[in-house]
């Protein structure tokens, strides 16, 4: 099972958890580090981490930029090959790295940032991409569109039958009154 390592400032533990939950549903063995100015031990603790992890995802944002060790650990992980950087919100993303755009990304499988970060990631041990959640709102117009769908197919057959049954009733008074034979 591929071990995915997810770096994040504690401040941005309600994106993040979206991020892992999406990874872990995939079938990654996520490690989730919310990270702050480490004392020695946690620095050797993380270091070990980045070293054993198939990847580490860090994910910025505008509190990442103020957490030093969160940089550092983007940068070792750079220099190991391993890092997918994604950016939360507006903050850029540290000089010189590249950064995936999550800003907006709600939890859809198919949105393209999500493929994009995907892609820079070990392949996923799940057979297939579909087992990240679907969420509610996209569910609900989904269904909102499909109703709108059939009512106005719905409409158009009443329009029919309507105008045939009304085309049928001038043909029988005419018939009845003999103006047809």
């Amino acid at each position: 099972m591929t071990r995915i390592l997810v770096a994040h400032a504690p401040a941005a533990q309600k994106r993040a958890a979206l991020v892992i939950e999406a990874l872990a549903a995939l079938g990654y063995r996520i490690e989730a580090a919310p990270v702050t100015a480490l004392a020695p031990h946690k620095r050797r603790k993380l270091e070990g981490a980045v070293a054993q992890a198939g990847a580490v995802v860090v994910l910025w944002s505008k509190h990442a930029a103020e957490a030093p060790a969160l940089r550092a650990t983007a940068d070792r992980a750079r220099a190991a090959g391993k890092l997918a950087l994604a950016r939360l919100d507006a903050a850029a993303p540290p000089l010189g790295l590249s950064a995936f755009d999550l800003s907006r990304w709600g939890g859809y499988r198919d949105a393209k940032a999500w493929k994009r970060l995907l892609a820079a990631l070990p392949k996923a041990p799940a057979a297939h991409a579909g087992a990240v959640r679907e969420r509610g709102q996209a569910a609900a117009a989904g269904a909102g569109a499909n109703a709108k769908k059939k009512g106005g197919a719905l409409a158009w057959l009443a329009l029919v039958v309507m105008l045939l049954a009304a085309a049928g009733a001038g043909a029988y008074f005419a018939w009845s009154a003999g103006l047809i034979g």
